[in-house]
Protein backbone atom coordinates (compact mmCIF):
# COMPACT_ATOMS: atom_id res chain seq x y z
CA UNK A 1 0.00 0.00 0.00
CA UNK A 2 1.15 3.11 -0.90
CA UNK A 3 0.57 6.38 1.17
CA UNK A 4 0.61 10.04 -0.99
CA UNK A 5 0.11 13.61 0.17
CA UNK A 6 -0.16 16.51 -2.55
CA UNK A 7 2.29 19.51 -1.73
CA UNK A 8 3.15 22.83 -3.31
CA UNK A 9 5.72 22.64 -6.07
CA UNK A 10 8.25 25.16 -5.72
CA UNK A 11 11.26 26.58 -3.98
CA UNK A 12 11.88 29.37 -1.50
CA UNK A 13 14.24 31.96 -3.70
CA UNK A 14 17.14 34.13 -2.14
CA UNK A 15 14.53 36.65 -1.05
CA UNK A 16 12.63 34.26 1.35
CA UNK A 17 9.96 34.71 -1.22
CA UNK A 18 8.00 31.41 -2.85
CA UNK A 19 9.30 30.84 -6.22
CA UNK A 20 6.24 28.66 -7.39
CA UNK A 21 4.67 29.25 -10.71
CA UNK A 22 2.36 32.22 -11.28
CA UNK A 23 -0.82 30.97 -12.68
CA UNK A 24 -1.29 29.18 -8.81
CA UNK A 25 0.07 25.93 -7.42
CA UNK A 26 0.99 22.65 -8.82
CA UNK A 27 0.56 20.10 -6.72
CA UNK A 28 3.32 17.22 -6.55
CA UNK A 29 2.85 13.87 -5.29
CA UNK A 30 5.37 12.56 -2.81
CA UNK A 31 5.27 9.18 -1.50
CA UNK A 32 5.88 8.57 2.62
CA UNK A 33 6.45 5.05 4.77
CA UNK A 34 3.50 5.68 6.71
CA UNK A 35 5.84 4.09 10.06
CA UNK A 36 8.38 7.09 11.00
CA UNK A 37 10.35 4.42 12.55
CA UNK A 38 10.86 1.70 9.47
CA UNK A 39 14.32 1.56 8.37
CA UNK A 40 14.94 3.11 5.11
CA UNK A 41 15.20 0.62 2.14
CA UNK A 42 17.76 1.35 -0.77
CA UNK A 43 19.20 -1.13 -2.88
CA UNK A 44 22.95 -1.60 -2.23
CA UNK A 45 25.81 -2.88 -3.25
CA UNK A 46 28.59 -4.83 -2.66
CA UNK A 47 30.68 -3.12 0.49
CA UNK A 48 33.95 -1.85 -0.18
CA UNK A 49 36.91 -2.81 1.71
CA UNK A 50 36.93 -1.24 5.08
CA UNK A 51 39.49 1.58 5.88
CA UNK A 52 41.82 0.68 8.40
CA UNK A 53 42.59 2.59 10.90
CA UNK A 54 45.32 5.17 11.41
CA UNK A 55 46.24 3.43 14.47
CA UNK A 56 47.22 0.32 12.55
CA UNK A 57 49.59 2.68 10.33
CA UNK A 58 51.34 4.35 13.33
CA UNK A 59 51.92 0.76 15.10
CA UNK A 60 53.56 -0.76 12.05
CA UNK A 61 56.16 1.90 11.29
CA UNK A 62 57.14 2.38 14.93
CA UNK A 63 57.78 -1.26 14.76
CA UNK A 64 59.81 -1.39 11.61
CA UNK A 65 61.47 1.97 12.50
CA UNK A 66 62.17 0.29 15.95
CA UNK A 67 63.80 -2.43 14.05
CA UNK A 68 65.73 -0.78 11.76
CA UNK A 69 67.12 1.54 14.96
CA UNK A 70 67.99 -1.22 17.11
CA UNK A 71 69.57 -3.12 13.80
CA UNK A 72 71.66 0.54 12.70
CA UNK A 73 72.98 0.41 16.64
CA UNK A 74 73.70 -3.07 17.63
CA UNK A 75 74.47 -4.49 13.85
CA UNK A 76 74.11 -8.13 13.70
CA UNK A 77 77.66 -9.75 14.08
CA UNK A 78 76.09 -10.94 17.45
CA UNK A 79 73.06 -12.94 16.34
CA UNK A 80 72.57 -16.82 16.28
CA UNK A 81 70.87 -18.98 13.92
CA UNK A 82 67.87 -19.02 16.14
CA UNK A 83 68.24 -14.76 16.06
CA UNK A 84 67.96 -15.07 11.86
CA UNK A 85 65.24 -17.16 11.64
CA UNK A 86 63.62 -14.85 14.53
CA UNK A 87 64.63 -11.82 11.80
CA UNK A 88 62.90 -13.62 8.81
CA UNK A 89 59.88 -14.98 10.77
CA UNK A 90 59.05 -10.99 12.10
CA UNK A 91 59.44 -9.78 8.44
CA UNK A 92 56.80 -11.87 7.20
CA UNK A 93 54.48 -10.96 9.90
CA UNK A 94 55.44 -7.13 9.24
CA UNK A 95 54.66 -7.36 5.79
CA UNK A 96 51.01 -9.05 6.36
CA UNK A 97 50.57 -6.07 8.85
CA UNK A 98 51.04 -3.85 6.01
CA UNK A 99 48.64 -6.02 4.44
CA UNK A 100 46.00 -5.58 7.02
CA UNK A 101 46.85 -1.94 7.27
CA UNK A 102 46.80 -0.45 4.11
CA UNK A 103 43.80 -3.24 2.90
CA UNK A 104 46.02 -4.99 0.16
CA UNK A 105 45.99 -8.27 -0.61
CA UNK A 106 49.23 -10.20 -0.18
CA UNK A 107 49.56 -14.02 -0.65
CA UNK A 108 46.09 -15.46 0.77
CA UNK A 109 43.71 -15.69 3.82
CA UNK A 110 44.95 -19.06 3.82
CA UNK A 111 48.31 -18.64 4.31
CA UNK A 112 48.01 -16.02 7.08
CA UNK A 113 45.46 -18.66 8.24
CA UNK A 114 48.48 -20.92 8.78
CA UNK A 115 51.29 -18.35 9.32
CA UNK A 116 49.42 -16.49 12.67
CA UNK A 117 49.93 -20.00 14.51
CA UNK A 118 53.40 -20.59 13.56
CA UNK A 119 54.23 -17.01 13.98
CA UNK A 120 53.02 -16.64 18.07
CA UNK A 121 54.33 -20.45 18.73
CA UNK A 122 57.54 -19.08 17.45
CA UNK A 123 57.56 -16.27 19.27
CA UNK A 124 56.71 -18.23 22.70
CA UNK A 125 59.56 -20.65 21.71
CA UNK A 126 61.93 -17.69 21.20
CA UNK A 127 61.21 -15.98 24.12
CA UNK A 128 60.66 -19.14 27.01
CA UNK A 129 63.03 -21.19 25.47
CA UNK A 130 65.72 -20.30 23.08
CA UNK A 131 67.09 -17.11 24.42
CA UNK A 132 66.89 -18.58 28.48
CA UNK A 133 68.85 -21.80 27.11
CA UNK A 134 71.53 -19.30 25.47
CA UNK A 135 70.22 -20.03 21.79
CA UNK A 136 69.67 -16.92 20.36
CA UNK A 137 70.44 -13.54 21.80
CA UNK A 138 67.68 -10.68 22.14
CA UNK A 139 70.17 -8.42 23.40
CA UNK A 140 73.66 -8.85 22.71
CA UNK A 141 75.23 -8.35 26.31
CA UNK A 142 77.31 -10.68 28.16
CA UNK A 143 75.65 -13.93 29.37
CA UNK A 144 73.07 -12.94 26.93
CA UNK A 145 70.63 -11.21 29.54
CA UNK A 146 70.19 -7.64 30.14
CA UNK A 147 71.33 -7.25 33.95
CA UNK A 148 68.93 -7.15 36.34
CA UNK A 149 66.04 -7.46 33.95
CA UNK A 150 64.89 -11.02 35.30
CA UNK A 151 62.90 -12.17 31.37
CA UNK A 152 61.08 -8.78 31.87
CA UNK A 153 62.16 -7.65 29.08
CA UNK A 154 60.88 -10.45 26.82
CA UNK A 155 57.78 -10.20 28.55
CA UNK A 156 57.35 -6.75 27.22
CA UNK A 157 58.60 -7.98 23.74
CA UNK A 158 55.61 -10.17 24.00
CA UNK A 159 53.43 -7.67 24.94
CA UNK A 160 54.40 -5.13 21.90
CA UNK A 161 53.86 -7.92 19.81
CA UNK A 162 50.01 -9.05 20.84
CA UNK A 163 48.64 -6.02 18.32
CA UNK A 164 50.86 -8.02 15.58
CA UNK A 165 49.25 -11.07 15.92
CA UNK A 166 45.71 -9.06 16.56
CA UNK A 167 46.22 -7.66 13.15
CA UNK A 168 47.27 -11.19 11.78
CA UNK A 169 43.82 -12.49 12.74
CA UNK A 170 42.08 -9.87 11.65
CA UNK A 171 43.76 -9.93 8.01
CA UNK A 172 42.98 -13.59 7.84
CA UNK A 173 39.84 -14.10 9.46
CA UNK A 174 37.71 -10.99 9.44
CA UNK A 175 38.52 -9.67 6.16
CA UNK A 176 36.58 -10.88 3.83
CA UNK A 177 35.79 -7.69 1.99
CA UNK A 178 39.29 -7.83 1.12
CA UNK A 179 39.56 -11.29 -0.12
CA UNK A 180 36.35 -11.21 -2.09
CA UNK A 181 37.20 -8.00 -3.98
CA UNK A 182 38.44 -8.43 -7.40
CA UNK A 183 42.23 -8.02 -7.58
CA UNK A 184 42.27 -5.64 -10.77
CA UNK A 185 40.15 -2.58 -8.93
Amino acid sequence: MSWATRRPSGTFGSAGRWAGSSRGSRLETVTENPNPYAPPTAPLGEPGPSRRSVWWKVYLWALVGLSLLGYAVLGIQWMQPADVIDLVLAFVSLVGLFGYAYSRRIRGPGFWRLWLPLQVAWSLAFALLLVPLGAAEQIPVEGGEVPGSDGWDRAIGLALALPLYVALFLYAYRSPELWRRDPTS
